[in-house]
């Protein structure tokens, strides 16, 4: 990275909360919104137990989901920016979607990175929308590029982000039928949820030009792919991991020899614990404590490909807040196709 690269705002929109700032302070004071779906079943018969973004009517499903919160959070960013001069060059849109899944086919991703084109983003006169990586690990992908756009002068602001629900028949019937949703029987299930998240990214002179503040500097950000299968005789040991955690923290900056705060994916799947698990007997000593680990699945549910972003947004809120541990984190995903990312983030200059 040739430059340091900031992120300049971030908004949010989940079960807990339409905004960044209320989202992050219902999962600081563990309220959850976890609860019986309006008319959805589970495969027992029983009500859905999940978190929904009720902003959105419950009626609406699948794809058409996803491209209203996508729309909803460029609105948000449009003012979260507040820029005073509009940007007349193209502005990047990289976003993370679902992995392919029934009831998520490429022709839903397609018409999902559709919609942001027909959306009018105050300050923003072209946006040029491109696919990020899929599933909870995804937006890692789209920071790794926006990162590189950046810092290398190729634009001057870039906006990142994931969105994801699961709230559509098939996908459903499909999460049951791998005993993936928590429910009485379910050992390795989640609360399925629903959510968008961006992030702006800009280097510090564009930032200082655009009078905007500086709410994280990405220290570092990269991604490898697991090649172990999740249903392998030996199961997930954590090497890509464990390879993504020691990139991303090979070149720790002066006064940042442990590492604060863990922000992560954990959301119930058996996987998921014994890959950190795996890689904590081999990365330790990098955190202050690796176990205390930070994710809000218990509040907003699984957040799929909006993951890496929220949990983005929850590390600049305690910053801004003042509730942090320290000033560095560490934030890790991985998507069921293999994917796994991290990326090291430093408290904002201001």
């Amino acid at each position: 990275m040739s430059q340091p690269v900031h992120i300049v705002a971030v908004v949010a929109q989940t079960p807990v909360g339409l905004t960044a700032e209320s989202s992050a302070a219902a999962v600081r004071a563990r309220v959850s919104r976890i609860k019986e779906h309006p008319f959805m079943v589970d495969a027992t018969g029983q009500k859905l137990r999940c978190a929904l973004c009720e902003s959105v009517d419950p009626a609406i499903l699948g794809a058409e989901r996803l491209s209203l919160l996508t729309q909803r959070s460029l609105h948000a960013m449009g003012a979260a920016l507040h820029l005073r001069t509009p940007l007349r060059s193209p502005v990047p849109l990289l976003l993370a979607l679902p992995e392919s899944r029934p009831g998520f086919s490429r022709s839903h991703a397609e018409s999902v990175l559709r919609s942001p084109s027909a959306t009018a983003v105050p300050g923003i006169m072209q946006l040029s929308v491109e696919p990020a990586g899929d599933g909870h690990a995804g937006v890692f992908c789209g920071m790794e590029q926006g990162v590189r756009a950046v810092s290398e002068g190729r634009t001057e602001l870039c906006l990142v982000g994931g969105v994801d629900s699961y709230f559509d028949a098939d996908t459903l019937d499909w999460l049951d039928s791998e005993r993936r949703i928590a429910r009485d029987g379910i050992r390795s299930g989640f609360s399925p949820g629903e959510g968008a998240c961006l992030l702006a990214l800009a280097d510090d002179v564009t930032r200082r030009q655009l009078g905007l503040p500086s709410l994280g500097v990405i220290r570092s950000v990269t991604t490898a792919m697991e090649k172990r299968s999740i249903d392998s005789d030996e199961g997930l040991l954590g090497e890509a991991v464990t390879e993504v955690v020691n990139r991303a923290t090979a070149t720790l900056p002066d006064g940042m020899a442990v590492i604060d705060s863990v922000y992560c994916d954990i959301n119930g799947e058996r996987h998921r614990t014994d890959e950190w698990g795996f890689t904590l007997l081999r990365t330790g000593a990098l955190f202050r404590d690796g176990t205390d680990y930070i994710t809000g699945v218990s509040e907003w549910g699984d957040l799929g490909a909006a993951t890496a972003a929220l949990n983005c947004m929850l590390a600049t809120q305690a910053w801004q807040r003042g509730y942090a541990m320290g000033p560095s984190a560490l934030l890790w995903g991985g998507s069921w196709n293999g994917l796994r990312g991290a990326m090291l983030l430093e408290q904002g200059r201001g």
